[in-house]
């Protein structure tokens, strides 16, 4: 069950104001006097009821509004699961019940013990007790004594433990009133003491008893005689019993004698035969295992691949060898393709090419020389007639845009633009008149000098000429690689006896001889290995036999079967032996008597006289038991004096004044020791399940120091060398550690059945760093098991902690 909104009306200082909690855990930072304690104090008063001054319980009473509005009270909001309850309790001046609760669940108001059942009715001292922790409690658990600090721990597993504490406590002090062992005042006490006087008083006045103490040292006489008596007929009764039982030893005695005529000793060694029958079975496992591992060696052998290892190898060395020709001929054969392209492409676009590549050196330097001279000829002339030509149009141009800008006459202008324009294109554009040098070129060779490029063209001859040099590089590394691979397939070919054509085949080729290589030395690795093991059972076998004829001859026998004949007689006479020791044990000292017996043969004759003596014995004690019997008879009659019937009537009275008030000591003792097995048996059956929780909380509150804690008849702790140590023993700051420990342990053992928040107000307003951090580190795992709430004053805890932040300074 979780609390997920508080809305307080009026309580205390706080006014209409609300909270939205967190399911796990909520942070109250506030500083003095904020409200901490009060919004404690509402969450405690509003689920079990407003207790003021005139009903006072522990902690947050009288926190009526200081404003003294009405009315006081307000809501808390819980969630269960998919269910919603609101507990609204509010409280009016004058009213003097606990105010008035409603509850509520999902909108409609139901009982309160709708609510309350899902709590087991827990009271407020219960829920104090359990799941409030602040500087007030501490101070309490600070307050105790050794002993009851040490009980608190031990019962905190009971419900209502303190209060049952407080009762024992005080039946034991009703007892202690009543008696004291070593006190004079108490009412047994003095009762006891006149018990004693009154006793002596009795003494005092029994001087008629001077007869009876007469008789009594005749009776003592007589006693003693009857003792002597006594004991005369306890021996010959004892003689009488030993004599019976020789007679009944005496046919175990024949059979003794008997065995020992049949009983001769067999020097046998029980410890060789056993290793004589561990050697036969040792050789017959091994002839049998020689003739399996024989059987294993002939079917490897058949099983085993018919190939050569070395040539395999060989081929099977040359696979990535192989793979790598395989992938430089492909690569070779894309490049000759590709230079092939570019090659024709050449000379599809560059014909004239094709026409200098069938020129040598000393052709194409008497191109050069003729190319370069008719060029010479053919640009001198052209370019001067070009120069004036285009200087005559150039100034028509002019002329002609001089007038279009003057605008004086613009028909002749616009006819002058286009005129010069027209001459200059017309004389830059008209071929020249050709020359010798250009005649002589055109006659010789079989290019067009107008649109031919010697220079361009040579460089691309040089280009052509180079890829188709590259071309036969190719074409020649080709030739060698298809040669490397084909004599390989040949390889691979013969060793498997078939044809073996295309990369596919090859490669699942060269994949069948790695399974074989692999087969056959699997093969020859397991023959060698049961070749080996044959040899090593051969040598075996040889030492076991070798063994046991030794074996067989140092016992003086031919075979097994021969040892096996003087073991069963072996075996014979040792049960001979054993029934002679047996009935020997069984006669002990009286076998030498027995033998006495047997030669004189008076065992019967001495038995009828002891039986004799017994009886006239027996008539002796009977006569002086008798005479006690009347003197005792005597001794009873004097007792009847009225002077010792005065005293032993007053004896009497005191006797049973002291059962009476023993009785009610008693009583109060009793009620004292029962409160207090109540309360151990309350914690036996839930403080070792207490004990798993507490283990972890309390290591992390000492920062290790202590790492287990353990329970059997007593408590105690575990530190982190390995040592025990017992409750009694632990400094008071740690005692309160590991009842903090056990409190939080105890809320999480009974959070199945009772299942509410955790309010800590203030309770670690003085702990240093290190304890603070032991704190967090307590305070995630047990937020995982249970809502928590905390109060406090310090940001820096406040920060630490992984839960929602409420700041009760910006609240008001």
């Amino acid at each position: 069950m979780r609390l997920n909104k508080i809305e307080i009306i009026h309580f205390g200082k706080l006014s209409n104001v609300q909270f939205e909690l967190d399911k796990n855990l909520s942070i109250f930072l506030g500083s003095n006097e904020a409200g901490k304690s009060t919004i404690v104090a509402f969450i405690k008063q509003i689920l079990f009821g407003f207790h003021l001054k005139s009903k006072k319980t522990k902690f947050f009473e009288d926190y009526f509004p200081l404003d003294h509005v009405s009315p006081m009270g307000g809501k808390l909001y819980f969630q269960n699961g998919s269910d919603n309850y609101v507990l609204k309790r509010l409280y009016a001046k004058g009213d003097s019940k606990k105010g008035v609760l409603t509850v509520t669940l999902n909108g409609q108001e139901v009982p309160e013990a709708t609510f309350f059942d899902l709590i087991k009715n827990i009271s407020a001292d219960f829920y104090t007790d359990s799941y409030i922790f602040n500087q007030d409690l501490l101070a309490e658990v600070t307050g105790l004594n050794e002993k009851e600090l040490i009980e608190r721990i031990y019962f905190l597993g009971a419900s209502q433990s303190n209060q049952l504490l407080d009762l024992r406590d005080k039946y034991a002090d009703a007892a202690s009133e009543a008696f004291k062992p070593t006190g004079k005042k108490p009412v047994i006490n003095h009762l006891l003491t006149d018990l004693k006087s009154q006793k002596e008083q009795v003494a005092q006045t029994s001087k008629e008893y001077e007869v009876y103490h007469q008789l009594d040292q005749e009776q003592h006489l007589l006693l003693d005689r009857l003792k002597q008596l006594q004991e005369q007929l306890s021996s010959l009764k004892k003689k009488q019993q030993q004599l019976q039982i020789l007679q009944t030893k005496e046919k175990n005695f024949t059979e003794y004698q008997n065995l020992q005529g049949q009983f001769h000793p067999i020097n046998f060694s029980q410890e060789s035969f056993d290793k004589a029958n561990n050697l036969e079975r040792e050789i017959k496992a091994n002839q049998e295992k020689l003739a399996k591992l024989d059987s294993q060696v002939q079917k490897i052998k058949l099983d085993s691949p018919q190939i050569n290892l070395e040539q395999v190898q060989n081929i099977l060395d040359q696979k990535a060898e192989f793979l790598q020709w395989q992938s430089q001929l492909d690569n070779l054969v894309q490049q000759t393709r590709r230079i092939e392209d570019e090659i024709k492409r050449l000379e599809r676009f560059q014909p004239d090419l094709v026409q200098l590549k069938q020129y040598d050196e000393q052709n194409l330097a008497e191109l050069k020389a003729d190319y370069y001279r008719a060029k010479q000829e053919l640009q001198a002339p052209k370019k001067q007639s070009s120069i004036v030509s285009a200087a005559i149009s150039g100034l028509v141009f002019l002329v002609g845009l001089i007038l279009l800008f003057s605008q004086q006459n613009l028909l002749i202008s616009l006819l002058l633009i286009v005129g010069g324009l027209g001459a200059g294109i017309y004389f830059l554009k008209r071929p020249a008149v050709q020359t010798a040098a250009q005649s002589t070129f055109q006659s010789k060779y079989p290019f067009n000098l107008n649109n031919f490029d010697l220079d361009s063209n040579l460089n691309q001859l040089i280009n052509l000429l180079s890829k188709e040099e590259e071309l036969t590089h190719e074409q020649t590394l080709i030739k060698e690689l298809k040669q490397k691979i084909q004599t390989f397939v040949g390889q691979v070919s013969l060793c498997l006896n078939h044809e073996v054509s295309g990369e596919d085949q090859v490669k699942n080729a060269l994949s069948s001889l790695q399974k074989l290589l692999e087969k056959k030395k699997d093969s020859e690795f397991t023959q060698k290995n049961l070749e080996n093991q044959i040899q090593a059972t051969k040598l075996a076998l040889k030492e076991d036999e070798g063994q046991l004829n030794k074996l067989l001859l140092a016992n003086k026998v031919e075979s097994l079967s021969e040892f096996q004949e003087s073991r069963n007689e072996y075996l014979k006479q040792e049960k001979i032996k054993l029934k002679l020791d047996t009935l020997k044990n069984n006669l002990d000292q009286d076998l030498k008597e027995l033998q006495e017996y047997r030669q004189n043969n008076n065992l019967g004759t001495e038995l009828t006289s002891l039986k004799q003596a017994i009886s006239e014995q027996t008539d002796k004690v009977n006569e002086l038991q008798q005479e006690i019997a009347n003197i005792k008879a005597k001794q009873n009659n004097l007792a009847d004096s009225d002077a010792v019937f005065k005293n032993n009537q007053q004896l009497a009275n005191l006797k049973a004044r002291l059962r009476e008030e023993s009785s009610d000591y008693l009583s109060n003792l009793l009620v004292s020791s029962w409160i207090n097995r109540s309360l151990d048996l309350a914690s036996n059956e839930r403080f070792p399940k207490m004990l798993e929780s507490a283990k972890s909380y309390f290591k992390l509150l000492t920062a290790g120091r202590y790492v287990d804690l353990n329970f059997n008849k007593s408590l105690s702790v575990t530190n982190k060398d390995n040592k025990k140590l017992k409750v009694q023993y632990l400094s008071r700051g740690t005692s309160e550690q590991l009842y903090f420990a056990l409190k939080l342990a105890f809320v999480e053992q009974i959070a199945d059945e009772i299942s509410l928040p955790v309010l800590i107000d203030d309770a670690f307003v003085n702990f240093d760093q290190q304890r603070i951090e032991n704190i967090i580190k307590l305070l995630e795992l047990l937020v995982k098991k249970t809502q928590v709430i905390i109060f406090t004053q310090r940001s820096d805890l406040a920060k630490q902690l992984n839960g929602k932040l409420i700041n009760l300074n910006q609240e008001n």
